[in-house]
């Protein structure tokens, strides 16, 4: 499987390394969904990753798609390609049928949610959710919700029945609100959800998306910035070869490492495994503090000219800003961690920090 898994990611890196370029990142800066481009991983099978291989899928796991998610955001993919792969492996895992087409997942916020109430043999949902990614523009959206009674569903809603406010992030990718009230949703479209302290929650899963995508995209700026430290001559010798320019990458160098292994070991871990909550919480919150030291770096070193619109850099820093506050930032996983530790008791503390390892 390892064999496979690595001929699936170089086959992977080398499609988005012939199709995302600075023409593609251009196009998506005005907002929309580049159809062209996405038909090539469509073609590829990357948006139906997660499907059973009779539904035309690839039948792949969460730690595979997770593989994928972290190469598209070394790559800065415009679309909402790893959300469709998620959302994909989010409704099978219930035994929910193929969904096609592009996909996207939420609520994006804890503060925010949906309620289920039943309605003869199917279901209403109610509820609002902001920012959603893709949301106006997913063909199917993949919600957690939940029952008057408290227990936790998943639900499958068209956003063109909704209520839609359009919205970005820094780095104009659709982050919409959307609003339903009393959608009706046959029985099929709607599933009680494994969430138990055992169990991964929609919340966790965003979030480990978003730290494999921060970690791709850190290392990427890393790259391109020793690379352009290495180019650069200035006072007769590049710029590389000065002390402080060599600490700041070093130093960057760091919290790349650090945010990549977190990210690693929380997509190594399985979903029902009990430390599986707290991995993603340590992934989440250590690429979440690598963004702003490893972009504030890539930017000096960069110079004036990384900030230019011509340059590729701040198509990858401006995600990693925006990706760093979705599905919670720093510090709402920090304040897990936190609740975690203090709650695990003093006695069982060093056992559950070996365990982590």
């Amino acid at each position: 499987m390892n064999d496979m898994r690595d001929i699936l990611l170089e086959q992977t890196d080398r499609l988005f390394g012939d199709t995302v370029d600075a023409d593609a990142w251009t196009a998506a800066d005005s907002g929309s969904l580049d159809r062209s481009l996405w038909a090539r991983f469509e073609e590829a099978g990357l948006t139906r990753a997660a499907l059973d291989e009779a539904d035309g899928g690839s039948d792949l796991g969460l730690a595979d798609i997770l593989a994928l998610t972290r190469l598209a955001g070394r790559h800065a993919v415009p679309g909402p390609l790893p959300e469709t792969m998620l959302a994909g492996w989010l409704w099978r895992r219930v035994d929910g049928d193929a969904l096609a087409g592009v996909l996207g997942f939420g609520p994006v916020r804890p503060a925010d949610c949906f309620t289920l109430t039943p309605d003869g043999q199917g279901w209403r949902l109610s509820g609002e959710a902001a920012r959603v990614p893709w949301g106006g523009v997913a063909d199917r959206l993949v919600l957690s919700a939940r029952t008057l009674e408290g227990e936790a569903m998943l639900a499958v809603a068209e956003p063109v029945e909704t209520a839609i406010t359009g919205g970005g992030n820094l780095a104009n990718e659709p982050r919409d609100s959307l609003v339903f009230d009393d959608l009706p949703l046959a029985a099929d479209r709607v599933r009680p959800w494994p969430e138990s302290d055992r169990g991964p929650t929609l919340m966790q899963i965003g979030a480990l998306m978003r730290a494999q995508q921060i970690a791709g995209a850190l290392q990427r700026v890393l790259e391109m910035s020793i690379e352009y430290a290495n180019d650069r001559v200035q006072f007769g010798r590049p710029i590389a070869k000065f002390q402080a320019v060599q600490h700041m990458l070093a130093v960057a160098a760091g919290h790349v490492a650090a945010a990549s292994m977190a990210a690693e070991a929380a997509a190594a871990r399985d979903v029902d495994d009990p430390h599986f909550a707290l991995d993603v919480a340590i992934a989440k919150a250590r690429a979440g503090e690598a963004v702003r030291p490893v972009t504030d770096a890539a930017h000096q070193v960069h110079g004036a000219m990384g900030f230019t619109h011509e340059h590729s850099l701040h198509f990858l820093t401006r995600r990693l800003w925006s990706w760093r506050e979705e599905f919670g930032n720093e510090r709402l996983w920090q304040r897990e961690i936190g609740r975690v530790v203090a709650t695990t008791g003093a006695d069982r503390l060093w056992p559950l920090l070996t365990d982590l390892g």
